[in-house]
């Protein structure tokens, strides 16, 4: 099941809040969500992804995200941004939405 909405599972309040930060200097909007809104522990960001995002948001993001990965130790599964880059362009929304622009 697909969502427009991507969490990013960080287990810790403070880094949460670090990387929130982080991304908002690369230009992203990402906001991290703590307790009491999740159970102490299970910190989180909230990305979104909509149909007026451009290529070069998704590429920036892809890239925010892997440095991200490294500076925090993200915890995640071993794949490459062309990976991650693949599994995105292959959601429903993403395909959607590039049909709706050559329309």
């Amino acid at each position: 099941r697909f969502s427009q909405i991507i969490p990013i599972i960080v287990h810790d309040e403070k880094k949460a809040i670090q990387i929130e930060e982080f991304f908002y200097n690369y230009g992203i909007l990402c906001s991290a969500v703590t307790v009491p809104a999740v159970a102490p522990g299970k910190a989180r960001l909230r990305a979104s992804i909509n149909a007026t995002h451009t290529d070069e948001h998704i590429d920036r993001f892809l890239t925010a995200m892997e440095d991200a990965i490294k500076k925090f130790a993200i915890p995640t599964e071993k794949r490459s941004k062309n990976e991650w880059d693949n599994l995105l362009k292959t959601s429903p929304h993403y395909i959607i939405t590039l049909m709706n622009k050559s329309v």
